[in-house]
């Protein structure tokens, strides 16, 4: 099979998975049927839009079910939206550089991604990140 055809069905074999998942929380509001989510990347393959409408559902099901949630993600503006904590992994493999609170509201919409409290905490984070990989360049 061609390498990048490949790449494309993981990635949507990952969301539909993800969607799975999603799923079973919503139809339930159980905690017991989805007790923990892992994903890496889920929305990476998403329209804009999409991926808001789905951040946003994650976000419900977490307060509906307090289904725990483990993300993967490299976009830093969905990790301050979805997260209570956003840890931010170290240029050395396998080490943390910061793990950070989100002292945001637990009822977030769309709309908290535009407040000053907001910003800073991804421009914090994101600063944080480029220092992580600038000391990755530099030791290479």
């Amino acid at each position: 099979m061609n390498p990048r055809v490949a790449g494309i069905i993981g990635g949507v074999i990952g969301v539909v998975a993800t969607g799975a998942a999603i799923g079973a929380a919503v139809r339930s509001k159980r905690r017991d049927v989805v007790e923990d989510m892992y994903a890496d990347e889920p929305f990476g393959a998403l329209d804009v839009q999409t991926k808001e409408d789905m951040q946003v559902l994650v976000r419900q099901i977490w307060l509906d079910t307090g289904t725990t949630v483990l993300m993967v993600t490299h976009d830093v503006e969905e990790a301050v939206f979805l997260g209570q904590r956003v840890v931010v992994l170290a240029s050395d493999p396998g080490r943390v550089a910061a793990d950070i609170s989100v002292d945001l509201p637990r009822d977030r919409d769309l709309g908290v991604k535009r407040t000053p409290g907001f910003l800073a905490l991804r421009a914090t984070i994101e600063d944080l990140v480029r220092a992580q990989h600038r000391k990755g360049a530099a030791a290479s």
